[in-house]
């Protein structure tokens, strides 16, 4: 496993009225800003949360801070490759910043302004 050598995470805010948090973790070299994905609304489905950036795809618990941070790739599929994930362990804090980077059903997201999160 790979220790998480973090620095401190950065709500970065508001692009396009989605909230973004640029990280560092894992095997990175520099930070990235990340979109954090609203919760599913299969209740099972949210023990983790879902972060993507341009080039990185992440999933971390909601509990432990434990997850998966891709190597290369930044879609889904991309976790499914052997080989292509690195283990993370992100602190208390950092959990905290990316709860506080979740989009929750009402908000309003999108650069026009006109997607609303709904989640029943």
């Amino acid at each position: 496993m790979v220790m998480l050598s973090q620095e401190k995470p950065t709500n970065t805010g508001d692009q396009g009225n989605m909230k973004t948090i640029t990280l560092k973790v894992g095997n990175m070299n520099k930070a990235q800003v990340f979109v954090v994905y609203p919760d599913s609304t299969i209740p099972e489905n949210n023990a983790h949360f879902k972060l993507q950036s341009d080039k990185r795809m992440a999933f971390v618990n909601r509990q432990t801070g434990k997850g998966i941070i891709t190597k290369k790739g930044c879609f889904f599929v991309h976790t499914q490759v052997p080989g292509n994930t690195v283990d993370i362990q992100v602190s208390p804090e950092v959990l905290a910043e990316i709860a506080a980077c979740q989009p929750h059903s009402g908000d309003r997201i999108g650069s026009l302004g006109g997607v609303s999160v709904i989640i029943a």
